[in-house]
């Protein structure tokens, strides 16, 4: 303690001088004119923010301008109002210029300790001046370094796009630094765990990556890691500073429990024959389903109904399973009803965002609700356990891990979380031919 300055609370506290003056004039007409309801609104925003000051100067300096500045602007009509106007208007807009153009800042910076210090050393108290405009001014001739709140447009753009392509609408993307997830998150969608007020994030969170407990994909600035990047990261993509990564998992003692593997082929054709003669789901698209035969566990991703169920009495056979694959699980009772006749196994594909409720009805029809999700342990933790409760017994899990490069191990450890939910109803979509071969010997000699 005795390496603190007692004057911490004012770190990264900055204000411009000249304002001060006006600041004061404007607190003192507030408290003077607090009968009048818009100006006691203002004194009372105005001293709410201040026990902020002595919690957290940086905080105070971030959120605090806008009130400051309508106090300030009271001030400084007041006092202008004072002086006779054939100098009032030039004083006013000179006083902004200086204000605006120059912008003198004054900052503290408190004594710190090693322990205190990011650059773990220690911080003499000290007081210094600054104008960022001219600061900004000077810093034309070459390139400076990059701030807290700045990004590359290049590499960032690049990130996102990378971020669209190769995960879900489900993901949650782990992310370091809070001004980069909130871009994340404006420019794609996707939720992560964390953002600008990242001191109020759940440690139990850390916790469970660091215990491999969690899985995904991270996000971090290259310096991040003070020494090395760790050999356990699985790198994704490198966009400049930015590494999109996943964890390598350990591998586990307990079996893999599967009830079947998925292959989606879409239209193409080239490798149907092969795939008839092993034991996997086939997927394809709606409109080459007239063409099928021979597939045992046949999948369709529906993409007109109205079409569906003319295809279907064109079907030149009877799979053993048939599943409607459609988004949110919306599909007509009629259209399933007509599917159940050409099938003995009536599965459901439900993709998109969490169901809130599903059709009693629709429950009753089919033999099995298939869920597909993302290989995320967040969804498969919060949304799975929900959905289940309503379905039951015929609820089944299908994991995706076409949606990116992923390794046996991190497979081994989402199905032992999908199976505290579903038991071993789990099935693994992949693309992979090495993972395929892996699940594969996995399923011979499945326990």
């Amino acid at each position: 303690a005795s390496n603190v300055s007692k004057f911490f609370f004012l770190s990264l506290l900055n204000f411009n001088p000249l304002t001060i003056a006006f600041l004061f004039v404007g607190f003192y007409l507030l408290i003077k004119r607090f009968s009048d309801a818009k100006y006691a609104l203002v004194l009372a925003s105005f001293l709410g923010f201040l026990p902020i000051m002595y919690m957290y100067g940086m905080r105070y300096t971030m959120h605090s301008p806008i009130i400051n500045c309508v106090v300030f602007g009271i001030g400084i009509t007041y006092a202008f109002s004072k002086i006779g106007k054939k100098y009032a208007n030039i004083l006013f807009v000179s006083f902004l210029i200086l204000i605006i153009v120059l912008s003198p800042t004054l900052s503290f910076m408190p004594k710190r300790s090693p322990q205190q210090n990011p650059k773990g050393a220690p911080q003499e108290q000290r007081m210094f001046f600054q104008s960022p405009f001219l600061a900004m001014v000077a810093g034309m001739g070459g390139e400076r370094p990059k701030g807290i709140w700045q990004m590359d447009p290049d590499e960032t753009q690049k990130m996102i796009e990378w971020i669209m392509e190769n995960t879900s609408e489900d993901e949650i993307l782990h992310v370091k630094g809070g001004s980069l997830a909130c871009y994340i998150t404006l420019m794609t969608g996707r939720v992560t765990d964390s953002g600008m007020y990242h001191e109020v994030r759940s440690e139990e969170m850390y916790e469970a990556i660091a215990e491999e407990r969690k899985s995904g994909i991270f996000i971090f600035d290259v310096g991040f890691f003070k020494r090395k990047i760790p050999e356990n990261l699985n790198i994704l993509a490198r966009f400049g500073t930015f590494i999109v990564a996943s964890i390598e998992f350990r591998p586990m003692e307990a079996p893999l429990k599967i009830e079947g593997i998925f292959v989606f082929i879409g239209q193409e054709l080239k490798y149907l024959e092969e795939l008839k003669k092993l034991d996997v789901y086939i997927g394809i698209d709606q409109k080459i389903l007239k063409d099928m035969r021979g597939i045992e566990k046949l999948s369709v991703f529906v993409s007109d109904e109205d079409q569906l169920s003319k295809d279907l009495k064109d079907l030149k056979y009877k799979p053993e399973v048939l599943r409607l694959v459609a988004f949110h699980g919306k599909i007509k009772t009629d259209t399933l009803r007509e599917a159940k006749k050409h099938c003995k196994v009536l599965e459901l594909g439900v993709i998109g965002s969490n169901i809130v409720s599903y059709n009693k009805e629709v429950i009753q029809i089919v033999d099995r609700i298939v869920r597909h999700t993302p290989p995320n342990i967040e969804f498969i933790d919060t949304i799975i356990p929900r959905e289940k409760e309503e379905v039951k017994e015929k609820y089944w899990v299908q994991i995706d891990t076409s949606m990116r490069e992923i390794k046996m191990e991190e497979v081994i450890f989402l199905v032992s979380s999908s199976e505290k939910y579903v038991g071993d109803r789990v099935i693994i979509e992949t693309r992979d031919p090495e993972l395929l071969l892996g699940l594969l010997e996995v399923m011979e000699h499945k326990v």
